[in-house]
């Protein structure tokens, strides 16, 4: 007897599942109260469960964006599951983005109820994705044969040197990097053209 009162019940067996996850896993009503949290979500939100139970999903995102969630919600109930990205301010005053699947709660009526919300933290890759868009930017920036109408090779006179830009317009080298990288340009002049220029060194 003693060892069957320690055999865990099926509902034991799945909350025991449910908090071993790493995704935050919570449920709220039609006014986005929540009603349920695991331990990873309240970690993700930065509380305790306890604290976080009865908060409104409004005292973590901005109204604006409660009210996109909120019709996303409504819109969804017939429709199904959702996924959307989401900024938060959790109680401990960190930010974080986080990636939710959202499915809507109904009763044997079909009216909606609230819905059940899955979600993870994916602040760490969306700063890397910046910092990815940042640098391809920079290199683009820095990338002539980026701006020259997609096409892989700088057109250039084999007169006079200029350079022809994606509207079919000449300009000399100096104004077309100056334009289309961050050099800056001071003036001088090479031995060769002094020698042309003004004599120096010529016999």
């Amino acid at each position: 007897m003693g060892g069957n009162s320690l055999k865990k019940t099926g509902k034991d067996k799945f909350n025991d599942l449910i908090e071993s996850l790493s995704e935050g896993i919570s449920t709220v009503d039609e006014n986005e109260n929540i009603t349920y949290i695991n331990r990873s979500g309240s970690q993700l939100l930065g509380g305790e469960v306890i604290e976080i139970l009865g908060m409104n999903l409004g005292d973590f995102i901005t109204n604006d964006h409660l009210d996109l969630v909120q019709k996303g919600s409504y819109s969804k109930k017939i429709a199904g599951t959702e996924y959307y990205t989401i900024d938060i301010t959790g109680l401990d005053n960190v930010d974080r983005t986080l990636l939710v699947k959202r499915t809507p709660v109904l009763d044997e009526n079909g009216n909606y109820k609230g819905s059940l919300g899955l979600f993870t933290d994916i602040s760490e890759k969306i700063k890397i994705k910046d910092e990815q868009d940042d640098m391809i930017k920079k290199l683009k920036h820095n990338d002539l044969s980026l701006n020259i109408s997609n096409s892989e090779f700088l057109p250039i006179c084999a007169c006079c040197n200029r350079i022809r830009d994606g509207h079919d317009k000449w300009h000399p080298v100096a104004d077309y990097l100056a334009k289309h990288t961050d050099l800056q340009f001071t003036h001088s002049l090479c031995p060769a053209c002094k020698e042309d220029f003004y004599g120096i060194n010529k016999k």
